[in-house]
């Protein structure tokens, strides 16, 4: 006589908690093979985190956007190397312009053209606009950083400023994608291929230092004290 399977066996005649682990190692399998895809054996550079390593400190905050769960998020980053998501959103408001005295302001490209300002510490929503009838707004660009890896090592230069701000030895495919110079012009912030937000002297006179993480962001990020006149087109 054939046995039935008992509540506690998976229909295959495998214990389920042996049915389960094997699936949680199949998972952990394909993320270890997706890495070394991306990287093969070497890791992307070590660096040391702002908040283990707060002092020098940035004159103040950094913005940035990114898509969740289909949701538009904006987070900052703070001086003391903390970072938090500000608000999340499904009705857009995406597109940083700028930040200044009067919020984070944002685009938001619906129904109607609007400008969207939030405030940086609740996260609310403090002005909203349309602005169909107003040129098109720019904005920020990439803030004039270049990366080139050439023989096993990445150099990242700022162009407008003629400066090399970090020499690295790396793998092929990592990257650093964007850039922001400070309002004062001492820092500049970067975006790497990996989803990181790295903090460098403008003069490059240090190594960086790992600002925040996020799983992907579309935007250069904006820092505070970016005036929105200055990005308008």
């Amino acid at each position: 006589m054939t046995a039935t399977p008992t509540g506690s066996e998976a229909p295959t005649g495998l214990p389920r908690r042996s049915l389960a682990a094997l699936i949680g190692a199949a998972i952990a399998l394909v993320a270890i093979v997706a890495f070394v895809l991306a990287f093969g054996v070497s890791r992307p550079p070590a660096l040391t985190p702002l908040a283990e390593d707060p002092t020098p400190a940035p004159p103040g905050r950094v913005a940035w956007t990114s898509w969740e769960d289909g949701e538009e998020c904006l987070h900052v980053a703070s001086p003391d190397g903390t970072a938090r998501a500000l608000r999340c959103s499904r009705d857009g408001g995406g597109e940083i312009l700028g930040w200044d005295e009067d919020g984070i302001s944002l685009l938001d490209r619906g129904l109607a053209q609007q400008l969207v300002v939030v405030d940086p510490v609740t996260g609310e929503v403090a002005e909203r606009r349309d602005i169909d009838d107003e040129p098109e707004p720019r904005r920020p660009g990439s803030g004039g950083i270049d990366s080139r890896y050439e023989d096993g090592v990445l150099t990242v230069r700022h162009v407008d400023q003629d400066v090399v701000l970090w020499a690295v030895e790396t793998p092929e495919n990592y990257r650093v994608d964007q850039g922001a110079t400070s309002p004062d012009g001492d820092w500049v912030v970067l975006l790497d291929g990996v989803g990181r937000l790295l903090l460098v002297p403008a003069d490059g006179s240090a190594s960086p230092r790992v600002w925040a993480e996020t799983d992907s962001s579309w935007q250069v990020p904006v820092w505070e004290g970016t005036p929105v006149d200055a990005t308008a087109g």
